[in-house]
């Protein structure tokens, strides 16, 4: 059996699906890709870890009958971003070997049954969005980061989609801080339903996705959700159980209102980094004066910093302390020139909106500050 297709275009799929392969599983077929090639001349490849799988079609050439094969994902992938553009030859021969040809450039792979695969469950269209992938990536990027890696409720490392009429609101949490994205869109089919998706399986989708105004089409189901975009589909898990109600949680009056360039807050946050680390647990604190906010820190070893800010300051004034790694993933995300800070006392959580922009929330927990701190 023989097929020829471009080098480009198969590194780009290879490249897509190799992001849901394990890099090591103890279901040794996991770390391949699976590859079928059809004589509509057509090549499916597929990548899964079983609660995440990336399947992409593309067309090839000379294809002289129907094969179904497994390759070693990582192998596979090196030897492709290796070979110059062009067009690659392959010859399968029932020894289980790939014959794999570019040029001058040659290379033999071994090949594992494809039958020991797993199948990819089919996902029911029970409801469907379509959303332009900009707007879909851009919720889910200014959302994911607050997804909980280890908690006890496995639901929180999801992220909740709430569709409601003409919008879809983007929600995580990890009990310490909470963001909220909310979009307006076409919703076509006029239904009011949620759905949590897991975190792993939204950042995968928007590395694969190209940054256009053409559509994702997102399909759910009652256990499963399909992502179809250009020639690519991508099937995931839900997560089932109760998220929490992010409705009910967002504070409706503030005591104080800080007001903060974007730009100048992250260099200082950014400055504050190179004190702190996941060992360090010690707050960065704000002191929250006339017409200044004054960030410092101190470490347990000796080190300290001290920094300040221009801000348009409103109501009571007082010390808070926030692990800055919190406030800089929430700064990262935003794009307006200005920020406002909402605070209430120092042990009740901040709300961080950005000016002009009724959509995005963002809600985090204060540390509190001990006498030596600072």
């Amino acid at each position: 059996m023989t097929f020829t297709c471009d080098r480009d275009i198969l590194f780009e799929a290879v490249n897509t699906v190799i992001k849901t392969v394990p890099a090591k599983s103890a279901v040794s077929v996991l770390e391949g890709i699976y590859i079928e090639v059809c004589t509509d001349k057509t090549i499916k490849l597929i990548g899964s870890d079983t609660d995440i799988s990336t399947e992409i079609i593309f067309e090839c050439e000379s294809v002289t009958e129907n094969q179904k094969m497994l390759l070693p994902a990582k192998k596979f992938y090196e030897m492709v971003s290796k070979m110059n553009s062009g067009e690659v030859y392959f010859e399968y021969e029932p020894k289980k070997i790939l014959h794999i040809n570019c040029g001058v450039v040659k290379y033999d792979i071994p090949v594992m049954d494809a039958d020991l695969y797993p199948v990819i469950p089919i996902v029911e269209r029970k409801e469907k969005i379509i959303i332009s992938k900009s707007v879909f990536s851009d919720i889910v990027k200014k959302t994911v980061f607050s997804v909980a890696q280890n908690d006890a409720k496995p639901i929180l490392r999801g992220e909740l989609f709430d569709i409601e009429e003409n919008s879809i609101t983007a929600v995580t949490t990890d009990q310490f801080r909470l963001s909220v994205s909310k979009k307006e869109f076409n919703n076509e089919s006029g239904k009011n339903f949620s759905m949590v998706i897991p975190g792993k399986t939204l950042s995968d989708v928007i590395k694969i996705i190209k940054q256009d105004d053409t559509d994702i089409v997102i399909n759910c189901a009652h256990t499963h959700v399909l992502f179809e975009f250009d020639n690519v589909k991508v099937t995931s898990n839900l997560l089932a159980g109760e998220f929490s109600n992010y409705k009910n949680v967002m504070p409706k009056n503030f005591k104080t209102e800080v007001t903060l360039n974007t730009a100048e807050l992250k260099k200082v946050l950014e400055r504050a980094s190179v004190l702190t680390n996941e060992k360090i647990k010690n707050p960065l604190k704000l002191s929250i004066e006339e017409e200044t906010v004054v960030f410092s820190c101190r470490t347990p070893d000796g080190m300290s910093f001290l920094d300040e800010t221009f801000a348009k300051i409103n109501g009571e004034k007082f010390e808070i302390g926030f692990n800055d790694k919190f406030l800089l993933d929430v700064i990262n995300v935003i794009e307006e020139e200005e920020i406002t800070i909402y605070m209430n006392s120092p042990i009740s959580p901040a709300c961080i909106r950005p000016v002009g922009n009724e959509n995005d929330i963002f809600l985090i927990s204060p540390i509190k500050i001990r006498n030596n701190d600072n």
